[in-house]
């Protein structure tokens, strides 16, 4: 068949994304592009076995940064595994919502990037200043929750980047 649309080989991939744990998220944010929640199931959470082949085809084609996402990646058992396997090799940036640290899983991060030449960045979804404007999309006593990882995070060395709707846009005047 021939196609309107010039084809183009792949010789190399600068960035990847891994939707690490599938659907599956803690939260059931109104917004989510994908309906993730604790029992959406349509795309599972990828193991560290099904991750390890894509990581070396990734090194291959020349990735220079590993994303990570999901349903909420720190819902994936193996999400440890897979980022110290990945920092191995480059920088790791993981979405997250925050709301499953603690003080030991945040310890365990800063020991991953403490031992990797290359950079763990974490960014945190928020979607207001306060309770009244995050909680009706995120859930109930979510800012509570988010607020609490981002101190985890930072009392573990890391600055986290917090990312949200445009709400979140400071306006003056």
């Amino acid at each position: 068949m021939i196609s309107d649309h010039p084809l183009l080989e792949l010789d190399h991939l600068d960035n990847l994304w891994f939707q690490i744990a599938g659907t599956i998220c803690n939260l059931r944010c109104n917004h989510c592009f994908i309906s993730c929640s604790p029992e959406n199931r349509a795309l599972s959470m990828m193991t560290f076995e099904q991750f390890r082949p894509y990581l070396q085809e990734a090194v291959q084609l020349g990735v220079r940064e590993f994303y990570f996402t999901g349903g909420e990646p720190f819902a994936n058992p193996d999400l440890l595994k897979i980022l110290e396997a990945t920092l191995q090799v480059g920088p790791a940036t993981v979405l997250t919502n925050a709301t499953l640290f603690s003080s030991q899983s945040v310890e365990q991060l800063a020991s991953l990037r403490e031992a990797s030449i290359y950079s763990l960045e974490l960014r945190v979804s928020l979607d207001g200043f306060s309770p009244e404007a995050n909680d009706p999309i995120r859930g109930s006593c979510m800012f509570r929750r988010i607020m609490r990882g981002i101190k985890h995070l930072l009392n573990g060395g890391f600055l986290p980047i917090v990312t949200g709707h445009a709400q979140l846009v400071h306006r003056t005047g």
